[in-house]
């Protein structure tokens, strides 16, 4: 659970980076059909998330099937993607921020809590203090 945090902070921290290209996706993607930020976030087997998502049974860290956690990658994969954009468009005079950043990595994380179980989802729940209140 501590390793997939870290990973939502490593990936928000590359799209502020590289925040130009997030900022309005859909425009660039009309100019150019390039890039994809989607298939940026794609692994070596065509699927989604970096293996940090565990599969099920036996682990006792979630509960789903494969074609649920599959979905799941993907919504993750999309809200990160589209974060900023959507930060953008519910305050456009608003300053994104390291606080925007957080609460992105938060939505993230909140969409898997459903399926955590056990020492994962106390940990979610902890963890999810510093976000809550930042």
């Amino acid at each position: 659970m501590e390793d997939i945090w870290l990973f939502l902070h490593l990936i928000f921290e590359g799209i502020w980076k590289f925040r130009f290209l997030y900022r309005d996706v859909n425009e660039l993607l009309s100019r150019t059909g390039y890039w994809n930020p989607l298939q940026a976030h794609r692994g070596p087997q065509g699927s989604y998330g970096n293996g940090n998502l565990p599969g099920p049974g036996g682990d006792g860290r979630h509960e789903g099937n494969t074609p649920e956690i599959q979905a799941l990658a993907i919504n993750m994969t999309v809200v990160a993607t589209y974060w900023l954009s959507f930060e953008f468009v519910s305050d456009p005079r608003k300053k994104i921020d390291g606080h925007s950043l957080a609460r992105g990595a938060f939505q993230v994380m909140a969409l898997a809590a459903p399926y955590l179980v056990g020492h994962s989802r106390k940990l979610f729940e902890e963890v999810s203090k510093n976000y809550l209140t930042a």
